[in-house]
């Protein structure tokens, strides 16, 4: 009894002192953790000085600068400023082509029918090298004199004359071309009116509806294949052509899948469907439909209308028609019948339609009749074109397909070989043409975006010294055999992830407007003949140009829509990734772009809700303006700042083009922020300006004994201006700005006559003087900086400003680690950089607070490798006081190996005695930033750059579950899509790759030789013998869309059961444990969706979307082979001291060669590669010794580590549905499925460093790379599968989700609900600048306590994460939620159109073989006619 209550009191006193030690610990804890923050503030402080904002702070005090205020009607007046202005050259450019029209049909008229056929210059077979001899061989190459020219991309040109393109498919040395070209060289003379009266003008075209394409300045076109002498333009298949030509068209495709279509005629047929579809634009609607027995629709989900013709759509209906197989019996009735109801029900469903050009194409190889009667039923008033393709030679149907064209005022062709489809396809053009010449309907014409569409042969210099040079191929063989001699060297740079605007491709428009046969033969006969198209190209800087972030403030902006609601120009839009140019970017809707807050996603195709006020308001063009609220993104999707925005939009007259100006809003004053104001007189600020006056910029451009072309300026001191064509400039002037841009600014201003000449932009160069004058002492200031011992602390490397007019200004303390800072944000105010600053800046209300930004994760990696100080930039707004208003942003490129160790030397420091400090077991400590973005970690550089949740999955859901972090989901719709088979891979097959090429290589030889008894000359597929594609002969291909990548995810199992191979698991280790029972495994089911038939990716509603659901979803079951928990024993724990972090695996740093392959990411050295990471999971977990829990998946119980050997009952009450769990040496039952932890925590990882690598960049590698561990988690640990994010479902469509945070400034202080906590809260409304926050997580598996404290004065914040006392913890909680699935779909908005009736039209012509017969029976006829005339009077 004494000995009971001994032990009694014992326990109380331990108890009692456990509480009291516990106690004192987190205090001691706390007031460390305060002064470590207090520490880190003024040590950070130390910075702000030397950026340069206390001086600039002063300049922009005084009376030369001040605050413009926004408000609605000031926004309005900003608009209507650019729509004039993009009216005034709409206006202009339309008149360029309108000449090249005139000038092209009179030339026409005047022509002499018997004139001498002369030669013209062709753009691919010209020379540099002066002839020694002249002669009148037209078959030779002509020289062309080339200089190089500013306002063509720097690309070497001729002013002289014109050069032609022809279309590989078309013999250009033919009489037919020869005469075409005699009497287009009469525009030669418009086009050098025309470059004359506009300096700023870049191509003018012709394009004849033979594919004889003349454009002018001439240049050297460049061949894609030389090898093979292919080159794949054709003037005809461009969008400003096929728009222009023609009104909108409405097809239907019927395409003859019976029996008789089998072998190479099915190849033709898929080949002329494909060429048909690749003539319609977003602008025309089609469907395409298939018959033998019966009629079938190539996408069963869309049977009820005709779709617009974006790529997307073509390329997804391309590949279903190409998977079926022709079988059956032609119904030609059953088919027609059902073409006729598909108008109809487009009529129906959709009946705003114009029906401009409905035509039907029927692409078979015979015909049992003309089926007259129906098309007298069904199309009495021939409003509906038939045109038909006849495949082969000499077919018996051929008078009957011919009638079956003629009788329906279309066109037959015939199609006997690959080679003959393109042009056959392309006579329908001139045919749907007749309407508009006829009714002389020509209309000026506006594409959407496109880059250059001219593929111009790159010279250099040095081709002009030793032109022989050109004769060297420029392709490189094996080993680099015969590579190109010049290449230029590449310029030093670091990958960053940063597209410099100066990298983009140049975007353009283009207008155009067709050009018609006006002869009185044509006028006379009603031919309505087409003789081609007159365009201009005009680069979409341009429209840009009218209002630029320096005028309307920084995060606002101007961009245009076409009437799809597709984006002409966005701050936003994306259209390339790294130099890859997307395969949709012409298609990207305003609702991809510009994304609401609360973004409806369609559950099924997960694409945004196209339905928005803003979108409809713009297709409609409507000239009003909008709220929404919405979020800026920065940093790759790592940052975002939910802000209110004020859309004012307005269409642009004689376009289809709608202009917006967004606005950020101040939903409390209901006003726009304040913006810089410049006061100044121009006549004033310029009047009698010297050479020495510019010294203001720097000393080189203040001496008049140095140009502009001699590079002597000093490195250390540096200025530049955003790249920003202030005049319309001339050849010479031009040149100049592209050498310096300030170069050119001092001329223009030195010679103010010029300002007028040139229509420069008055405002613009006022404030760049004014900005550049004010702040000239800038550099001086950071010289006499650069003698602080700071400098030598922090490692600075360069301090720079970028000022709101457009100015930059750069100082080098040391060389830079990263020379490529100032051209990547050469943007100044629309950078990026600029915007994150000021959005911090308000989003934390405070004034000279130091923003950090966090390097890249690639960029670190890089710096890393190549053993380089890896940068950091820490920025600061200058604001002007007291509006508040940003004037610029000053900051510094620093080193992040000195801030590491300044993090590390105070958070090891002790300050109140015995205590933790960072760094030890079970003591983690980071520096994030207001994204809760890794700065600086005690576990080093591997962290850095990463999301916090990348690295404690658990810390971070507490953090918003206590309301320090929100949680925000953010979609990016312009993502690279990819698309992934609906079957798990299985490597099990590849034990014997050899023997599988071997047999693929037998396969194609049997294929081939059959083709070629057939008389199968060359297949349209491509055969590629590569791991991970299936043959196209014999089975179907899934590719893989990422513009031109082609890669394909196949499955390798065991067709009985969807089982790997057993037995080559086992030899290749590749099962989960080698000990595994397999008597007692068992197998569960994990079900996947198969979205393999799943396309609702359409839309062809005029401002709303229909949003499609599948009637179906199969279902596919798959057998997995689960952990055997026996492996796991009682062994396997031990306890741990207070403190002491969980030992998890260490998993190597993978490189990028690592994670996705080293030969050119092969697919197969990727999943090899994923493979060999979980298996060194897998087998690290064996051997581990295990000191963190495990997850029990069944009922999400918790496994407590005991090393004792007795069997003890452990409750958690907190838990719900929680069990007593019985730790003895029968402690797992059959029922419990348990993953351990560690492994858990290794496969986690290894996950992230593949799907977190490319993250924000739409990487294909890196999405490639995170799908293939994925697959290996889904098939080989499916419960694992469950608990990770990444793998929760299949990586596939247009649509990437990032979760980014933020956070919370000002709350009340929380505290968790737990009984044990020594700290308790006494403050309430607290604010984050001031206080710290304290909470405990993960309580039913162990225990920590974090903290976390701002640092003040700037963007970052001090994290610790400390394991509780006496407890142990794990990773927990992983939670999963689904990627979305997107589709894009796209509404329409067709121009008005007129089809002219049948009686004035000469529909007689519309055959190949018979047009010529038909022509001399009508010509015979009118000289009948006028022979009875004449005998009749007299």
């Amino acid at each position: 009894m004494y000995l009971s209550i001994f032990m009694i009191l014992s326990s109380i006193l331990m108890i009692s002192g456990s509480f009291d030690n516990d106690k004192q610990t987190y205090i001691d804890i706390k007031q460390n953790f305060d002064r470590w923050v207090t520490e880190l503030s003024k040590s950070f402080s130390e910075l702000h000085t030397i950026t340069g904002e206390p001086y600039l702070k002063s300049i922009y005090k005084t009376a030369n600068f001040g605050a413009e205020e926004i408000n609605e009607t000031i926004a309005t007046k900003y608009l209507d400023i650019a729509v004039k202005k993009l009216e005034n050259i709409v206006n202009e450019k339309s008149k360029l082509v309108e000449n090249i029209k005139v000038a092209a049909e009179e030339a026409f008229v005047k022509r002499a029918e018997n004139e001498p056929i002369g030669c013209y210059y062709r753009a691919k077979a010209l020379t540099i090298v002066p002839p020694l001899n002249e002669t009148d061989n037209c078959s030779i190459k002509f020289y062309i004199p080339l200089k190089q020219s500013p306002h063509h991309d720097n690309q070497y040109v001729c002013y002289n004359f014109s050069v032609v393109h022809v279309p590989t498919n078309v013999y250009d040395l033919s009489d037919k071309l020869k005469r075409i070209g005699n009497w287009t060289t009469e525009l030669d003379k418009v086009f050098k009116l025309n470059a004359e009266s506009d300096p700023t003008l870049k191509w003018q075209y012709f394009g004849s509806s033979t594919g004889f394409f003349r454009y002018y300045p001439g240049a050297m076109w460049d061949i894609q294949l030389d090898e093979y002498r292919l080159d794949f333009f054709d003037c005809r298949s461009q969008p400003w052509y096929l728009q222009a030509s023609a009104y909108p068209k409405e097809m239907i495709i019927l395409i003859d899948k019976s029996g008789s279509m089998k072998g190479r005629s099915d190849i033709i047929s898929n080949a002329t469907a494909a060429e048909i579809l690749n003539t319609l634009t977003e602008n025309d609607y089609f469907n395409v439909m298939m018959f033998s027995d019966s009629t079938m629709y190539a996408d069963p989900l869309i049977t009820d209308r005709l779709i617009q013709g974006t790529k997307f759509n073509k390329d997804k209906m391309i590949k279903t028609f190409r998977k079926f197989s022709p079988n059956g019996t032609a119904s030609y009735e059953n088919a027609i019948t059902e073409v006729f109801k598909l108008f109809n029900k487009t009529d129906e469903n959709f009946p705003s339609n114009h029906k401009c050009n409905r035509m039907i194409m029927i692409i078979t190889d015979s015909a049992p009749g003309s089926y007259e009667h129906l098309f007298k039923e069904f199309n009495p008033q021939k409003n509906v074109r038939v045109f038909t393709y006849l495949l082969g030679q000499h077919s018996s149907a051929e008078e009957y397909v011919q009638e079956l064209a003629c009788l329906n005022r279309g066109y037959a062709v015939n199609i006997a070989t690959l080679a003959d489809v393109k042009e056959n396809v392309l006579k329908y053009l001139d045919v749907i043409a007749r309407s508009n010449a006829l009714q002389d309907d020509a209309y000026f014409t506006w594409t959407g975006v496109t880059v250059r569409q001219f593929n111009l042969k790159k010279l250099k210099p040095e081709n002009f010294s030793n032109p022989y040079i050109l004769n060297i191929p420029s392709r490189s063989f094996m080993n680099g055999f015969m590579q190109n001699m010049l290449m230029e060297p590449e310029p030093v740079r670091i990958d960053t992830m940063i597209a410099s605007k100066e990298e983009l491709p140049k975007m353009y428009t283009s207008v155009a407007k067709a050009v018609f046969d006006k002869t009185n033969k044509a006028k006379r006969l009603k031919e309505g003949n087409l003789l081609g198209v007159a365009g201009v190209d005009i680069p979409l800087q341009s429209f840009q140009d009218t209002l630029r972030g320096w005028k309307i403030g920084a995060n606002n902006y101007l961009f245009a829509v076409d009437n799809n609601g597709f984006v002409l120009f966005h701050p936003d839009y994306r259209p390339v990734y790294k130099a890859l140019l997307k395969s949709y970017y012409q298609n990207v809707d305003i609702n991809e772009v510009e994304v609401m807050r609360d973004v409806k996603i369609d559950p099924w195709s997960g694409t945004p809700d196209y339905n928005t006020t803003l979108r409809n308001a713009m297709i409609n063009r409507e000239k009003t303006s909008l709220d929404m609220d919405t979020n800026i993104v920065v940093d790759n999707y790592h940052t975002m700042f939910e802000a209110s925005k004020k859309y004012f939009i307005a269409p642009i007259d004689q376009t289809p083009f709608t202009l917006g100006l967004a606005i950020q809003w101040d939903s409390n004053t209901q006003k726009g922020y304040p913006i810089p104001e410049y006061r100044f007189n121009s006549k004033e600020l310029f009047n009698n300006l010297h050479v020495n006056d510019f010294s203001c910029f720097a000393p080189k451009y203040g001496d008049q004994q140095v140009n502009c072309d001699s590079h002597n300026n000093n490195s250390q001191i540096g200025v530049t201006i955003i790249p920003y064509e202030f005049c319309q400039f001339n050849n010479d002037l031009a040149s100049i700005y592209l050498n310096d841009r300030l170069c050119a600014l001092r001329q223009v201003l030195l010679n103010l006559s010029m300002i007028n000449k040139l229509k420069c932009d008055e405002e613009y160069l006022g404030r760049i003087y004014l900005d550049a004058k004010e702040t000239r002492d800038l550099p001086a200031y950071w010289y006499k900086q650069s003698k602080s011992s700071s400098i030598t602390k922090w490692k600075i490397q360069q301090a720079f400003s970028f000022h709101h007019s457009g100015l930059i200004r750069f100082y080098n303390f040391t060389v830079p680690a990263y020379p490529n800072f100032i051209t990547d944000h050469i943007g100044g105010v629309e950078d990026s950089l600029y915007s994150a600053t000021i959005l911090t800046s308000r989003y934390l209300s405070e004034d000279n607070v130091l923003v950090f930004h966090t390097p890249p994760n690639d960029l670190f990696r890089h710096f890393s490798s190549e053993k380089l100080n890896v940068p950091v930039t820490l920025t600061t707004t200058v604001f002007h006081e007291p509006s508040k208003t940003p004037m610029g942003i000053v900051g510094l490129q620093i080193t992040h190996t000195q801030i590491q160790n300044e993090f590390n030397r105070i958070t090891n420091t002790c300050f109140t005695g015995k205590c933790h400090v960072c760094g030890e077991p079970g003591f983690d400590c980071y520096i994030i930033n207001q994204a809760a973005m890794i700065l600086a970690s005690n576990v080093g550089e591997k962290e850095v750059g990463q999301s916090l949740k990348e690295i404690n999955c658990a810390l971070v859901e507490d953090l918003v579950k206590h309301s320090i972090l929100n949680e925000i989901y953010l979609y990016d719709f312009q993502g690279i899509c990819i698309e992934t088979s609906q079957e798990t891979p299985n490597f099990g097959n590849h034990l014997y790759p050899p023997f599988r090429i071997v047999w693929k290589i037998i396969i194609w030889f049997v294929n081939e030789i059959t083709l070629f008894m057939f008389g199968f000359v060359e297949d349209l597929l491509s055969y590629r013998i590569t791991f991970g594609q299936k043959w196209g002969l014999y089975s179907e291909t899934e590719d893989l869309i990422d513009n031109d990548h082609k890669e394909t995810f196949t499955s390798y199992t065991n067709k009985e059961n969807n089982l790997p191979s057993e037995d080559f698991m086992i030899r290749q280790n590749l099962i989960y444990y080698n000990n595994l029972d397999q008597k007692n495994t068992k197998k569960i089911n994990n079900r996947y969706q198969d979205l393999s038939n799943q396309y609702p990716y359409d839309n062809t509603l005029i401002n709303n979307v229909i949003h499609e659901r599948p009637s179906y979803i199969h279902i596919t079951e798959k057998q997995f082979i689960e952990d055997d928990p026996k492996i796991i024993d009682k062994e396997s724990y031990e306890n741990k001291s207070i403190i002491e972090s969980p030992l998890i695996p260490e998993l190597k740093e993978e490189s990028i060669d690592e994670l996705y392959g080293k030969i050119d990411y092969d697919p197969y050295d990727t999943q090899l590669k994923a493979l060999t990471a979980i298996e060194t999971c897998r087998k690290e977990q064996t051997i581990q010794i295990q000191s963190i829990l495990d997850l029990q998946l069944d009922n999400g119980n918790m496994i407590n580590n005991n090393n004792s050997t007795t069997d003890e009952v452990i409750n958690y009450p907190e838990l719900t549905n929680t069990t007593s769990i019985n730790i003895g040496s029968s402690i797992f039952n059959k029922g419990n499925k348990l993953i351990p932890g560690s492994l858990l925590a290794c496969v986690h990882r290894s996950v992230q460093q593949r799907c977190h690598s490319g993250a924000g960049t739409s990487s294909f590698t890196g999405r490639y790379a995170c799908e293939a561990i994925c697959e290996i988690v889904r098939e080989r640990m499916p419960h694992l599968a469950n608990r990770l994010e990444d793998c929760k479902q299949p990586l596939t469509s247009c649509t990437e989700r990032f979760i980014t945070y933020n956070v919370i400034l000002n709350k009340s202080k929380q505290f968790p609900n737990d009984h044990h906590s020594p700290l308790k809260a006494t403050e309430n409304n607290l604010s984050m600048n001031d206080n710290d926050f304290t909470g405990e997580y993960c309580n039913e598996c162990g225990g920590r306590r974090w903290w976390i404290k701002k640092i003040p004065k700037t963007n970052l914040f001090l994290l610790i994460n400390v394991a509780l006392s006496g407890s142990q913890t794990v990773l927990c909680k992983y939670q999963s939620k689904p990627r979305p699935i997107a589709y894009r779909k796209h509404p329409l908005m067709p121009n008005k159109c007129h089809m002219v009736d049948d009686s004035m039209e000469n529909s007689t012509i519309c055959t190949d073989g018979v047009s010529n017969l038909q022509y001399h029976s009508q010509l015979i006829i009118f000289l009948l006619f006028i022979i009875v005339t004449m005998q009749l009077h007299r």
